[in-house]
């Protein structure tokens, strides 16, 4: 029945055509398929290349970047002091300060170190920090006491890839509240 309807509607539509209008067919032109296939593969082999290029790279070492060696400030225990470390301990003793020093001595990673007993640490403070500090930070950083800058070590580390190995090796230590990473 579909079959009979077709013909009929293919029938009636060639009487009513103009054979002088109906165009041959042509074949097909080859497609532009190179073209397309260049504009992706470039930008690709390009992404290729630059993640091997990167990967391939090693990263800077602290010489060649020409930065300064990676430093960290171990604060020692206070009386009183908050840290959780600190809690019963009370301020660290001579002791402290002597395995602290043997620790640092024994690391391969550590380029240099100092102690800087309270009254240095706070005259750094006073010079280093306040000095930079804006009006209203100036008047609240002013506030600080003698007694409230803690003793530190102020430890310089080879390379960047020893300072994790440095901070762990410290922060466990007994008489050390805290490490801080930083210049």
């Amino acid at each position: 029945m579909i079959d009979q309807r077709l013909r009929e509607a293919l029938s009636e539509a060639a009487q009513t055509a103009q054979l002088h209008s109906i165009q041959p067919l042509r074949v097909p032109s080859k497609r532009h398929r190179p073209r397309a296939v260049l504009l992706i593969a470039a930008p690709a082999a390009i992404a290729i290349g630059a993640f091997v290029l990167v990967r391939l790279t090693p990263p800077p070492t602290d010489a060649a970047m020409g930065g300064p060696p990676p430093r960290l400030s171990a604060f020692l225990c206070m009386e009183d002091d908050v840290f959780p470390r600190c809690k019963g301990h009370g301020e660290a003793t001579a002791d402290d300060r002597r395995g602290i020093e043997r620790v640092l001595k024994s690391l391969p990673q550590v380029a240099s170190f100092e102690f800087e007993d309270q009254e240095e640490a706070y005259r750094n403070f006073l010079s280093e920090i306040v000095a930079s500090a804006d009006t209203r930070q100036r008047e609240w950083l002013t506030s600080v006491r003698l007694g409230d800058v803690p003793a530190s070590f102020r430890v310089k580390v080879k390379s960047a890839d020893g300072l994790a190995a440095v901070t762990r090796a410290v922060e466990g230590l007994p008489g050390v509240s805290n490490v801080v990473t930083g210049p």
